[in-house]
C-alpha cells in the first residue's frame, strides 16, 4: 500500500523529515510544500533520500529556490501533479 508522504514543515524548524523517512516504505512519494520546500537548501538531506521526491516549484519559486530546485534532482511538481500524486497513492500523510 503506497504513501503519499507531504511535509510542509522546514527540515530546519522541526522533526517532520526526520519522523517521515522513519515510516516510509518502497512505493511511497514524498512531496515536499510550502516550508518544507526549504529541503532545498540542505542537499546532504536529499542524498539519503530512498524514495520518489517531489517539490512544489510554486512553493521554491516563492522562496527564491528555483535554481535550487533545479540541480537538486528532485522532480518539480505543479499544482495538477499535485492531484495527480494524492490520486496515484492509496493513502497521503501530511507532516507538520
Amino acid at each position: 500500500m503506497s504513501t503519499l508522504h507531504i511535509i510542509n514543515q522546514s527540515p530546519f524548524s522541526g522533526k517532520s523529515l526526520e519522523q517521515c523517512l522513519s515510516v516510509c516504505r518502497d512505493g511511497d512519494s514524498i512531496l515536499f510544500t510550502q516550508d518544507g520546500v526549504l529541503v532545498l537548501q540542505n542537499q546532504q538531506a536529499l542524498a539519503v533520500l530512498k524514495v520518489a521526491y517531489y517539490v512544489l516549484a510554486e512553493d521554491a519559486k516563492a522562496r527564491g529556490l528555483e535554481q535550487a530546485l533545479s540541480t537538486s534532482g528532485a522532480k518539480a511538481a505543479g499544482y495538477d501533479d499535485f492531484v495527480t500524486l494524492v490520486c496515484s497513492h492509496q493513502n497521503s500523510v501530511t507532516w507538520s
